[in-house]
């Protein structure tokens, strides 16, 4: 005897809210908060450290995108990305005058810049 099948097209559960393994509803991810206290304490020829607190507020971040722009108002370009609250600069161009920043990333979306730096070697 031949059995009948249906087959049922929907979106997982996980993107509707509900845990798929507990059938618990998720709340939804939020952007994380805003960086704070960027800062570049350290340099030498071509080189440049960066570090920066992590936000207290909303979801945690999954990565984190240092941005930088000629002075006083060039674009913002992202010049490094990390998973840590530091990053580290080589071959930096001795000769500019840039301002940095920090952008907080998760999978929902990506917080409002932190305070600017800027940096003249």
């Amino acid at each position: 005897m031949a059995m009948a099948c249906s087959v049922v097209v929907a979106a997982p559960l996980a993107s509707c809210g509900v845990d798929p393994l507990g059938g618990r509803a998720t709340p939804p991810r939020q952007p994380p908060g805003q960086t704070h206290l960027l800062e570049a304490p350290k340099q030498g020829k071509g080189w440049l450290f960066f570090d920066w607190k992590a936000p207290a507020d909303r979801d945690k971040p999954k990565a984190y995108k240092l941005q930088r722009r000629n002075r006083p108002a060039g674009p913002w370009a992202t010049v490094a990305t990390a998973i840590l609250t530091e990053a580290t600069l080589v071959d930096y161009p001795e000769t500019t005058e840039f301002e940095y920043r920090v952008v907080a990333l998760n999978t929902s979306a990506q917080d409002e810049h932190s305070n600017r730096v800027m940096v003249a070697l």
